[in-house]
């Protein structure tokens, strides 16, 4: 599902260089997903939550868009 989304993101968004998601550093579940789906972890840092019970501290995964084939 994660896949999809990436690829309609390039589909829509043809200027869209990369896709960046943050996510709640202890939610494992989570980032295991984006990794699995093939992003990469190029950050940490603090956001506001959107659950006010989570901590403040998220990973950043990016996903860059693919090279056209020439």
């Amino acid at each position: 599902m994660i896949r999809a989304v990436i690829e309609r993101t390039w589909a829509e968004h043809p200027a869209a260089p990369c896709v960046l998601v943050p996510v709640v550093a202890a939610n494992r579940a989570s980032w295991r997903a984006l990794e699995r789906a093939g992003l990469r972890r190029v950050g940490t840092g603090d956001l506001e939550p959107d659950n006010p019970v989570d901590d403040r501290t998220h990973y950043f995964y990016r996903a860059d868009r693919p090279q056209a084939d020439d």
